[in-house]
């Protein structure tokens, strides 16, 4: 498959992402935004990618936890 020609620009997402990061400077430090900002995306990433199937595992949880 070639390359697509029409890639996707994520610099604006970019850019609100590092922006709550900026809103985090009183309470941490700037070196640290990485360690916060990056990992508190993934895991909404994957909270969406999960959404579809958040039901069934809940209720599958529920009957058996």
């Amino acid at each position: 498959m070639m390359w697509d020609d029409n890639p996707i620009d994520v610099t604006s997402d970019a850019n609100f992402i590092w922006s709550i990061a900026n809103k985090l400077r009183g309470t941490y430090m700037p070196d640290k935004y990485g360690d916060v900002i990056i990992p508190m995306t993934i895991l909404r990433r994957l909270e969406c990618a999960l959404a579809p199937t958040k039901d069934a595992v809940v209720a599958l949880y529920e009957s058996n936890p």
